[in-house]
């Protein structure tokens, strides 16, 4: 396991959810990669029909095995020590547009 991850990296990681005290190996895509922990945005690859899911095209490029969405409205401060290992990288298109997203 490496301990640098870049921007828009997605990992597989140990994410304890806030309604339940459980752990679950969900994807993470990365946003920032500071020295004590990563701060991501949570996946599902169940469309709830929010405004705040941007859906990720190129999703098998990217390393994940089903249609992926990400829940920007969701951020999560994750421990490093919780990444499994790394999956893949967002496409170059989906950066682009989660991009556009963001800066709006």
């Amino acid at each position: 396991m490496t301990d640098e991850y870049n921007q828009w990296d997605i990992v597989l990681a140990g994410v304890v959810f806030e309604e339940k005290d459980e752990e679950k190996r969900r994807p993470v895509v990365i946003a920032e990669d500071n020295k004590y922990y990563i701060l991501g945005f949570y996946t599902t690859k169940q469309r709830k029909g929010k405004s705040d899911e941007f859906s990720i095209n190129y999703w098998a490029q990217a390393g994940l095995t089903y249609p992926t969405f990400i829940r920007l409205g969701k951020v999560l401060e994750l421990d490093k020590s919780r990444i499994i290992h790394k999956l893949g990288r967002l496409h170059p298109k989906d950066i682009i547009r989660l991009e556009e997203v963001l800066n709006k």
